[in-house]
């Protein structure tokens, strides 16, 4: 009985582990897209031929 409740206890623990690296590589994921799109938002700032909103502020 206490081998079973053992074995038990390292499944879960496998388990909590594997859920804890999934979740890690979604927030890396997430971290990466949204850095992504800062450093595309930066560089269209920084693209004054093509953007609109700094045309317009041109004149």
């Amino acid at each position: 009985m206490r081998g079973l409740g053992l074995r038990f206890y390292g499944l879960l623990d496998v388990a909590k582990r594997g859920t804890n690296g999934l979740w890690l590589n979604l927030n890396e994921a997430a971290r990466l897209v949204s850095f992504c799109l800062i450093f595309t938002d930066l560089s269209n700032l920084t693209d004054f031929g093509h953007n609109p909103h700094l045309e317009n502020a041109k004149g």
